[in-house]
């Protein structure tokens, strides 16, 4: 399957914004935000570090240089800004941070999500099998919607 093309915007000021299409979870498309304005070159969102995600990270960035003309590269990144601490959002943050030690910015209320996530995941996963259970979901199909969420 082909990728989705990367859309081009500008704003009123000249900045550019590209989207950056990703398949973060295998069959669900999310996007990368790439905002160039003049010396500032900010990622925004990372994608899911699952699957595909990664490639389509790079074949993104790859794009933006090759049909927009922009030196769109990981050294020339000034900022990553994660919108919101959902894993298809900053999953992807370890194979960035490879690449760029571009700050990071979080708002402080998700700080806690990506500093602690092994935690986090410990006590929503066991808040999932109890609401499972609750709900009459188990065997077979309880451990599938775990697997799928772990």
């Amino acid at each position: 399957m082909s990728l989705p093309p990367v859309e081009a915007f500008s704003t009123s000021s000249g900045a550019g914004i590209y989207r950056l299409p990703i398949e973060v979870f295998p069959g669900f498309w999310g996007y990368a935000h790439l905002v160039l304005a003049g010396d500032t070159a900010a990622l925004v969102d990372a994608g899911s570090g699952f699957g595909n995600s990664n490639d389509h990270l790079e074949a993104g960035l790859e794009a933006v240089r090759r049909d927009h003309d922009e030196r769109a590269r990981w050294d020339r990144l000034t900022h990553i800004v994660i919108s919101h601490g959902h894993i298809d959002h900053f999953g992807g943050l370890p194979y960035v941070r490879e690449r760029t030690s571009a700050p990071i910015a979080v708002h402080e209320l998700d700080l806690r999500v990506l500093t602690n996530y092994e935690q986090r995941l410990r006590i929503v996963a066991q808040r999932l099998r109890e609401f499972l259970s609750e709900a009459g979901v188990g065997g077979d199909e309880a451990e599938a919607v775990m697997s799928l969420y772990l």
